[in-house]
């Protein structure tokens, strides 16, 4: 969960059958009865490993069957609260199929886009605009400059 969040986010479908992270199918005995396994208990429990707490998540249930359902969790990308930790107190992010340890690096632009939210997408655009600075070598060896905009 920390992973998706720490990352672009994503979903997960909690009571379907899955073989090589591909649902294979939806049927009553893969679904979980809400009467055992409701939405706050799933919801508790990711609230239980995962540090902070992930704002805006969202769990619907899908009926599959009757007295049968599958969990949709949706877990958004983090913004003020990231980056989140995994309960080995390390921190995830998604790659393919995969949650990956986040370098240092990757821990500290999370936590940049925790404070300023706006500038993930921002900053992408102002690169965009900004000078480019052409370097080529002269007839003398020496490295000239020329600046441009875009």
């Amino acid at each position: 969960m920390s992973a998706f969040a720490n990352s672009a986010g994503g979903q997960i479908i909690y009571g379907i059958e899955e073989n090589g992270h591909h649902p294979v199918r939806v049927q009553d005995a893969d679904a979980v009865n809400p009467a055992d396994i409701s939405r706050e208990w799933v919801e508790q429990v990711i609230d239980s490993n995962v540090q902070p707490r992930i704002q805006n998540l969202r769990i619907h249930p899908i009926d599959v069957a009757s007295g049968r359902v599958a969990y949709v969790i949706t877990i958004p990308q983090a913004t003020t609260n990231a980056p989140h930790q995994a309960p080995d107190n390390k921190y995830y992010y998604r790659q393919n199929f995969q949650s990956v340890p986040m370098e240092d690096y990757q821990v500290r632009d999370t936590m940049r886009r925790a404070t300023t939210p706006e500038n993930a997408a921002g900053d992408h655009a102002r690169a965009l605009r900004a000078p480019i600075v052409a370097a080529r070598q002269d007839r003398r060896n020496r490295i000239c400059l020329s600046k441009r905009d875009v």
